[in-house]
């Protein structure tokens, strides 16, 4: 039930209808090609600590230590290490 759902499942879901629809907008044209692929990272600061919520135990000791990466002049910051899941819908 989407009227409960969170910010994060509704950005998804946002997302992805606006994604489809573009798609559907542009079949028709064999000029322009709309093809897209969506890759999500999950986590959480909490103080000085970073935990990737992908990974099955991100507090476990066999989590991989994340860092975050300032970019330089026109690249944003990266967390280094974290997973990243390529999706195809938002559930």
């Amino acid at each position: 039930d989407m009227s409960e759902a969170g910010v994060i499942p509704r950005a998804l879901r946002a997302l992805f209808l606006h994604l489809r629809d573009e798609k559907a907008s542009r079949t028709d044209s064999a000029h322009h090609r709309y093809d897209y692929a969506v890759k999500v990272q999950f986590l959480e600061l909490y103080g000085e600590d970073i935990r990737d919520l992908l990974q099955p135990n991100p507090s476990g000791p066999e989590a991989p230590k994340l860092s975050i990466r300032d970019g330089r002049a026109g690249v944003e910051p990266e967390v280094v290490n974290i997973k990243e899941v390529k999706v195809a819908n938002s559930e």
